[in-house]
């Protein structure tokens, strides 16, 4: 029998086994797609083990490789379980919303005798519980800095949001980045708020954040995800996401204007929004009450003579909703936070969709 001389790292990808061997046997790469029948894309996802090995390929392999295609059948077979046995690990040490992910068309439903370990393994983008760590320790540190105390039940839930946020932001064309554009642009993007339909402004928010250089989405957070929003800079590109979990007009602009402060002023650090007290917000949050509110108008609405009509006139002549006019009021304690709750815009979630409630 024409098996391997050598024993096998059943951790790693079947391919790269192959990798080895093509090297041994001075093949060139870029040949073994020729040789396996598989396309560049094909050859590249069997070389990172996401593509899995059928008796055609495994009689390929051994033709061209080596080993008998028994061999190869046995160690893709060997590395499933080993990816599932790591997946296992991951998915045991912190908690995932599966349902969620399910329902929001992140992961499929499992079958009844499925692990859903690898299904959630595979949305992250990672293999192991190291590649986890490599790939999400920047977000985890910023959460632990914010939620210390309730870290180990979340950081599965908000790794999840992350990676649904990464996926929906690389779908979208952005200019480069520009600060100076972006700044323009939150002239016009506060114009937005006085739209009371998530239909009619999201979209131009997309569009005015784009041509900033600035990739928006918006996210719906899953069980156990207590985010309302991130902002940071991904290999020179801007990003923010929200959650819109309050569903009020006023919480879903403050936490865009409180992000795109983040970016504005901290675009080294990322921004993660779970606390406004957290250390480091002060900023942020003067800079989002500074657009909804211009300081010229701040002593104003502090002497105001808090009614239903002050409030929508107030809001008419600085060019806001009347929503964000009352979370303010609230935020500087002018007013209770039950008062004046009907003057804000309120939204609900359809599926992934924001509609208004």
């Amino acid at each position: 029998m024409n098996e391997l001389s050598f024993e096998p790292d059943w951790v790693s990808a079947p391919g790269a086994t192959v990798v080895a061997l093509t090297i041994e046997k001075s093949y060139e790469p870029n040949a073994m797609s020729e040789v396996l029948g598989l396309g560049t894309q094909e050859l590249q996802a069997f070389f990172d083990g996401d593509l899995r090995i059928d008796q055609c390929l495994a009689e390929r392999l051994a033709a061209s490789v080596g080993a008998t295609a028994r061999f190869w059948i046995n160690r893709d077979r060997d590395y499933q379980a080993q990816l599932e046995k790591a997946a296992n690990k991951l998915t045991s040490s912190m908690k995932f919303p599966i349902s969620d992910l399910e329902r929001f068309g992140w992961i499929n439903p499992r079958r009844y005798d499925a692990s859903d370990a690898l299904a959630v393994a595979r949305f992250l983008g990672v293999k192991t519980p190291a590649d986890f760590d490599e790939r999400y320790g920047e977000l985890e540190e910023a959460l632990a800095f914010r939620r210390s105390a309730t870290f180990d039940l979340e950081i599965g839930a908000v790794s999840a949001w992350y990676r649904a946020v990464e996926l929906e932001c690389a779908r979208l064309k952005v200019s480069d980045w520009s600060p100076t554009r972006f700044t323009e642009n939150l002239r016009e993007i506060r114009s937005l708020t006085r739209l009371r339909q998530p239909s009619e402004f999201l979209n131009p928010l997309t569009l005015l954040c784009a041509e900033s250089g600035v990739a928006f989405c918006l996210v719906r957070a899953p069980a156990g995800c207590p985010v309302s929003g991130i902002a940071q800079m991904v290999n020179g590109r801007a990003v923010i996401a929200l959650t819109s979990r309050h569903l009020t007009d006023d919480h879903f602009w403050f936490s865009f204007f409180h992000e795109a402060g983040h970016l504005l002023l901290h675009s080294d650090q990322i921004g993660i929004d779970v606390d406004a007290k957290a250390d480091g917000e002060d900023e942020a949050n003067e800079f989002a009450r500074d657009l909804i509110v211009p300081k010229s108008s701040w002593s104003k609405l502090m002497s105001l003579d808090v009614s239903k009509f002050s409030i929508v006139r107030f809001a008419r002549d600085i060019g806001v909703s009347p929503g964000l006019v009352v979370g303010q009021l609230q935020k500087a304690k002018r007013i209770r936070y039950n008062q004046f709750n009907y003057l804000k815009n309120r939204f609900q979630w359809h599926g992934t969709n924001l509609e208004r409630a």
